[in-house]
């Protein structure tokens, strides 16, 4: 069995989360991470509690400390955001080795994993695997997961493997995928998760604007069939 950092949800090891550009990605990253370190619940899941590092390489700290401030993160809880890292192919790699060696990290996130690496896209096989191979070598001796934002191709087919920017290679360096699927201009959503070692998970999550967090509602399969009934319940009534 496979050492979960989200019980049944997310395992140690290289994890990607991936989806179009300006959909929550980053929101989500950040829910999982306060969840990881203050020991709450992951949609609906009991998490392993510990350190996090939050490296940013979008997002200026003033809008993470903002986006904290909504989502309601306590000034203690043992997050460290880094928001000026040098580039993975640059220095960063090493950087990332000694800040892991310093601190019993249990989940770092990389936001995103293109612009850790200054390119959003390499086409490229042996590129790709060359990048995440000491990444996914890293998360596997420190028994840590290692999070990689990143993003789906324009063409997307609702599958985190084919859908993951890149080669479609890409893909197999990572232990699992996770798929962040929305409608612009919609609060409901889908979270689909695939795995080596675990059942492939297809979730439907809802944007909370008062929380500023994502609610899970269930599997998407369960949650389509109560709106369905609900429906007809509705319609016979009219």
């Amino acid at each position: 069995d496979p050492d979960w950092l989200v019980e049944g949800l997310i395992p140690t090891g290289l994890v990607s989360l991936a989806g179009h550009p300006k959909i929550g990605k980053s929101w989500l990253a950040l829910q999982l991470g306060a969840a990881v370190a203050s020991g709450g619940k992951f949609m609906g899941h009991e998490v392993t509690q510990g350190n996090v590092l939050y490296i940013a390489f979008e997002d200026p700290a003033k809008r993470l400390k903002q986006r904290n401030i909504l989502m309601g993160t306590g000034r203690d809880t043992p997050i460290i955001f880094k928001t000026d890292y040098e580039l993975l192919s640059e220095g960063g790699l090493d950087n990332l080795y000694i800040d892991i060696e310093a601190v019993d990290y249990k989940l770092v996130v990389i936001d995103t994993f293109g612009r850790s690496i200054g390119e959003i896209e390499i086409r490229d096989y042996s590129e790709n695997v060359f990048a995440l191979s000491p990444l996914q070598k890293l998360a596997q001796r420190k028994g840590i997961t290692i999070l990689l934002v990143d993003h789906h191709s324009k063409l997307g087919v609702s599958n985190p493997i084919l859908d993951l920017i890149g080669s479609i290679g890409k893909a197999g360096t990572f232990d699992t995928l996770i798929g962040l699927y929305r409608e612009r201009g919609k609060a409901g959503a889908k979270l689909l998760l695939i795995g080596r070692d675990q059942e492939d998970t297809d979730l439907a999550i809802k944007w909370d604007g008062l929380t500023y967090c994502w609610q899970c509602m269930g599997d998407t399969q369960s949650v389509f069939k109560n709106e369905v009934l609900e429906t007809m319940r509705t319609l016979t009534k009219m």
